[in-house]
């Protein structure tokens, strides 16, 4: 890759400035892949999109001793389209002084690297801590990662997830394109050093346009749909509710008054931040869903369930974002943080609606 060529990249926005909602809406880890993708201009989007579908319905573990419980949008059984056709070559180093050559060594192969490192180190991340503790980085939230793109003498050009991931503070953005930022090398040394696993991308363009098809895309989304039925799988004290299951669990606790400080979090990821991050990606798999529909509408027309199924998703990943607030709130309450029968109903709100979700999802030709 050439310097000027980073004049061109969209990571977060399209090339109009709009936000990229399917973006925005998967993790980092699964962002980094299909910016870089998307970034390599050999797949059209209507193939890219489909490719970063997965599993909605929601998952509840419940810890039977303690009461302890949290919902997420984990795959049972069924990884992201993606997994079949995109190849991830993963590289490892710890404690290694050279790992800031090893990085510029892998760019000046011309790939995108997907780099996860101790970012609370680095001063342009949200999370910036110059006295973080290096050795409880193993203990904290889910790993976070962006993209390395182009390195000078001195420096790194990379994408983050602006301005969500972003200490703005610490921000210098690239002169001719302010979605990728520019940082110096030897303020990434102490967090590379420390920890680095890097990924780039393994993709045969030619595999992916003749193998991908409609009917494949059709028989995944059958396949998630049947995960809603509502299957409970109980090891060693943990119980996993899916699907309908997870909603009645939920609903459950709720109306048992269960103080929302039960909900899994630790000492480095805190509760707010935990619950909200599970919460974005149970709407974030809907966006996903709906990104795909959008579409699927534009490449065939305003066909009547299509149009149902695309209103059906918008009011989910709306009443999904509203639950997500009013629970986000319960976390910081100095009144009261006990769950209660008007949650419930929340949720069994939204039970109904996934339920006609579901009902179009078997259906879905």
């Amino acid at each position: 890759m050439k310097k000027t060529d980073l004049n061109d990249l969209s990571f977060f926005l399209n090339k109009d400035n709009s936000e990229d909602k399917l973006a925005m809406a998967l993790s980092c880890y699964e962002a980094a892949i299909y910016n870089i993708v998307k970034n390599s201009n050999q797949l059209d989007k209507s193939i890219i999109i489909p490719l970063f579908i997965r599993d909605i319905n929601p998952i509840l573990t419940y810890e039977e001793e303690t009461g302890v419980f949290f919902i997420t949008n984990e795959n049972s059984n069924y990884a992201p389209v993606w997994h079949k056709y995109i190849k991830l070559i993963t590289y490892v180093k710890e404690r290694d002084k050279h790992a800031i050559e090893f990085l510029e060594s892998l760019l000046d192969k011309g790939h995108m690297v997907m780099l996860q490192t101790v970012f609370q180190k680095i001063k342009y991340y949200a999370e910036y801590d110059p006295d973080f503790d290096l050795n409880s980085y193993f203990n904290g939230a889910a790993p976070h990662v962006n993209i390395l793109l182009y390195h000078e003498a001195d420096k790194f050009y990379y994408a983050e997830k602006i301005p969500n991931r972003i200490n703005l503070n610490n921000f210098v953005p690239y002169q001719f394109n302010n979605q990728i930022g520019v940082i110096e090398k030897k303020d990434m040394e102490e967090a590379c050093n420390f920890y680095l696993r890097c990924h780039i991308l393994d993709m045969d363009k030619q595999y992916i346009n003749e193998n991908l098809k409609h009917e494949d895309i059709v028989s995944y989304i059958h396949a998630i749909s049947e995960n809603f039925v509502g299957k409970t799988l109980s090891d060693k004290g943990i119980t996993k509710y899916y699907g309908i299951s997870a909603f009645e669990k939920i609903i459950d606790i709720c109306n048992a008054g269960v103080d929302i400080k039960k909900y899994k979090h630790t000492a480095n990821w805190a509760l707010h931040d935990k619950l909200t991050f599970d919460m974005w990606m149970i709407h974030g798999s809907r966006q996903i869903l709906l990104e795909y529909i959008i579409r699927e509408i534009q490449d065939v027309g305003k066909k009547e369930n299509l149009m149902r199924l695309s209103d059906t998703l918008e009011e989910l990943i709306f009443q999904w974002r509203h639950l997500e607030s009013v629970l986000a709130k319960y976390t910081k309450s100095t009144r009261t943080t006990q769950l209660n029968e008007k949650i419930a109903n929340k949720f069994r709100k939204l039970l109904a609606l996934e339920k006609e979700l579901n009902e179009m999802l078997i259906n879905f030709t």
